[in-house]
């Protein structure tokens, strides 16, 4: 540093010395009379002490995961060679989709920022130390810088384009609703059933939701399932697939009024359907041995047949039905049989030829014999 003098004799720095070691040091003073050349020490007389400032070290910190609290310790970064106790001020720059910061602060850096771009983002932070203590001296300001990486991320609730139906199996895969580009994570899922849903097979949580659940209510009901990604070990926010479960046709098996045998009869199954779902039936007969099919009907479709029965008593036809719902997804329901009593005809030989009576006698017949 130079001087020159000042009024009164006083001698003014004309230049600020600086001190990095850490601890204070002693400047010398010469005074020069600028007319003689001539040079006086003024060391046993004169002398200034010089405190140290901190030095801070820029670094670039290890990457933090996106939602994920970081504290970065500045004191850390002073010089450890002279690691002057120090205070700090900082503030912050963060880059378009990086969020939840601040723009200033004093003390260590500790935040939690989000990054849901799909690419690491850089936040920077200017920090200030100020030494503690003395003339609380001021160091130059150094920069941090704190990667934040992304996280993968869906829309808050999707619902899946096709539903499925009861007592059929399906598979979503949670990966395709992730919109930033960061796949190939894993999925951690939880379930929840509208009241009326069953589960008839369980899916496995993490991993690809594979379930069969079962509505027998008539209407449409959803399995939501809350999902919570993981990728390169950071987590991302939770978001909602749902999926609409159709309902089966549900019946009870049952046993109708008994028939005429030789008379045709009609049986319309959706008369048996106790939820309301619309349908289509396929069905298959199976009668009693002794019965005769005088005219088949034709599956699927209601049930037209006539059949014979010429034993003494009453034979059966039993037809197993399956329904299938007449629209949506077309979900089919569980079998169910219908019963039909075929009541026996008044059977007879064809001709009959009775012993010979009298003119003017009277006789009685009774074909009830035949």
């Amino acid at each position: 540093s130079s001087a020159v003098g000042g009024n009164g004799g006083a001698i003014i720095l004309t230049s600020a010395p600086f001190n990095l070691p850490g601890s204070p040091v002693t400047v010398r003073v010469v005074a020069t009379n600028a007319s003689t050349a001539c040079t006086i020490d003024l060391l046993d007389t004169e002398s200034i002490t010089i405190e140290p400032e901190p030095v801070g070290t820029a670094s670039t910190e290890v990457a933090v995961c996106s939602g994920d609290v970081f504290t970065v310790d500045l004191q850390a970064n002073i010089d450890l060679t002279a690691a002057i106790p120090s205070t700090f001020s900082w503030s912050a720059v963060y880059p378009a989709g990086l969020t939840g910061g601040v723009a200033s602060g004093t003390g260590d850096i500790s935040e939690i920022l989000t990054n849901l771009t799909g690419a690491t983002l850089n936040a920077m932070y200017t920090v200030t130390p100020t030494a503690v203590g003395g003339n609380n001296c001021v160091g130059d300001a150094f920069v941090i810088t704190v990667p934040v990486t992304s996280v993968p991320t869906a829309p808050a609730l999707s619902t899946v384009a096709t539903n499925g139906c009861s007592d059929a199996s399906f598979t979503i895969t949670p990966d395709t609703y992730i919109n930033n580009g960061l796949t190939g994570g894993s999925y951690a899922w939880v379930a929840n059933y509208d009241a009326g849903l069953t589960v008839q097979s369980a899916g496995t949580s993490p991993g690809d939701i594979t379930e069969t659940l079962r509505n027998e209510t008539g209407g449409l009901l959803y399995a939501t399932y809350t999902v919570t990604p993981t990728l390169g070990g950071c987590v991302g926010p939770a978001f909602d697939i749902r999926i609409g479960i159709e309902s089966e046709p549900d019946a009870v098996d049952v046993t109708v009024a008994a028939e005429c045998s030789d008379a045709s009869y009609t049986i319309d199954p959706q008369l048996y359907i106790t939820n309301g779902v619309a349908s289509t039936f396929s069905w298959v007969a199976a009668p009693d041995g002794s019965l005769t099919q005088v005219v088949a009907g034709t599956s699927p479709g209601v049930i037209t047949e006539t059949y014979r029965n010429e034993t003494a008593g009453p034979l059966n036809v039993v037809y197993t039905v399956t329904p299938t719902a007449a629209g949506g997804e077309n979900c089919v329901g569980d079998p169910f049989t219908i019963t039909v009593p075929i009541n026996p005809e008044p059977e007879a030989l064809a001709t009959q030829t009775l012993a010979n009576e009298c003119s003017d006698g009277g006789f009685v017949i009774t074909p009830q014999s035949y």
